[in-house]
């Protein structure tokens, strides 16, 4: 037994000590790892069954290596922990003055088949909160998605990105309303707030 994993339980504990009061340090989706807009136990669960391991072990899981870093260990268990219960509500994006249009193909990672009709891209800024959408009309694009800059002029109110934000993606099945994980193939998409049309491709997991 490696020391990772003998660090485990005062790793658990640390986190359940924690979980109620810290700050939340990392975007919610980047802790939800099966993806059901929410961070709960299962996503918990499903570190800690994976903690210490590496590619080619026998309990390595990508989806837990939230960091992208091929390990599972203490970053990883304490992003999730620091999320816990942290949701995601996909809603119709308030339209404000200002947006970027994205547009590009999308397709299953896995297969590399275009994404039919019947699915809605979500875009969400780094607070989760829904700034553009999608209904997919011609299989395997989208676009154009309007992506809607916050109004600095309520500030109590988070309408949608800010300048310089990274901007995030899901995918919708709009019959079971089941969510799929998915990313901008071709890299970091920055929120510019200039009106501009930019190519944002885009992978879904099934």
């Amino acid at each position: 037994m490696n020391a990772e994993k003998l660090l485990f339980p005062l790793a658990v504990s640390f986190i359940l000590v924690i979980m109620s009061s810290a700050p939340v340090f990392a975007v919610c989706n980047n802790a939800d790892i099966n993806w059901d807009l929410e961070v709960d136990i299962f996503d918990l669960a499903t570190v800690g069954l994976a903690f210490g391991s590496e590619p080619g072990d026998a309990n390595w899981n990508p989806d837990a290596d939230v960091k992208k870093d091929n390990k599972i260990d203490i970053f990883d268990l304490a992003t999730v922990g620091l999320n816990y219960g942290c949701s995601i509500s996909l809603v119709q994006p308030t339209q404000t003055n200002n947006w970027d249009d994205l547009y590009g193909w999308i397709r299953w990672n896995t297969t590399g088949e275009n994404v039919s009709l019947g699915y809605r891209v979500w875009i969400l800024d780094p607070d989760d909160v829904s700034c553009g959408m999608f209904d997919i009309k011609y299989q395997g694009m989208h676009g154009f998605t309007h992506v809607y800059q916050d109004d600095s002029t309520t500030l109590a109110i988070d309408e949608g990105a800010r300048l310089g934000d990274e901007l995030f993606v899901a995918v919708e099945n709009l019959t079971t309303h089941s969510i799929h994980r998915a990313w901008f193939d071709n890299g970091l998409i920055i929120f510019q707030g200039n009106k501009g049309i930019y190519e944002a491709n885009i992978s879904v997991n099934p």
